[in-house]
């Protein structure tokens, strides 16, 4: 399995590995990392998963590389995107109402995360944090989030990952209902 050390405590000797692949963070102990013991938080690793009485929990640990920031990164990235795709839409579509603009853009980008999320799920490539993807659906584009998750089999398994997306799905709902009466 592969994860990414979200929470650390180097005086202890013990910490929790999030992956995609279960619903709640796996507990480790110092003791089952492998060559090098220097890790840190938001650390990618490869892990085999065990059970005990206690639960589930990490061990033969292998650390990666450590990772750039993903979500200054990724936010950096999207608004660049964001921006580039409403200017070439507003030259493109010069009639078209800004907020149309916007929406047709908020949902090419998060159709794009997706898509690109969805590849590095399957490689070595720098994921897309969920607050990023969560974000992008709350700025309007959760239509085109259920769209991706259906047409990429993506992010429909993790229940906290789709009670937060269901959520947000709800509200833009009850606020376009608003909106329209």
């Amino acid at each position: 399995m592969r994860g990414i050390i979200v929470k650390y405590n180097k005086e202890k000797g013990y910490g929790f590995i999030r992956s995609d692949q279960t619903d709640k963070d796996i507990y480790f102990h110092i003791s089952n990392i492998e060559n090098d013991r220097n890790i840190s938080r938001k650390q990618e690793v490869k892990f085999k998963l065990k059970n005990n009485k206690k639960g589930p929990f990490a061990v033969s640990i292998i650390p990666g590389e450590k990772q750039i920031e993903p979500l200054r990164f990724f936010i950096g990235m999207i608004i660049i995107v964001l921006i580039v795709t409403m200017t070439i839409l507003k030259i493109i579509l010069s009639e078209t109402s800004l907020f149309s603009i916007y929406f047709i853009a908020v949902s090419l980008t998060t159709f794009f995360i997706y898509s690109y999320d969805k590849d590095a799920s399957q490689s070595d490539k720098l994921r897309v944090p969920e607050k990023v993807m969560h974000g992008l659906e709350f700025a309007l584009g959760a239509p085109a989030a259920l769209v991706s998750q259906k047409l990429f089999r993506h992010k429909t398994i993790k229940k906290s990952y789709q009670s937060r997306f269901r959520t947000i799905l709800l509200l833009q709902f009850i606020l376009l209902i608003w909106y329209f009466v």
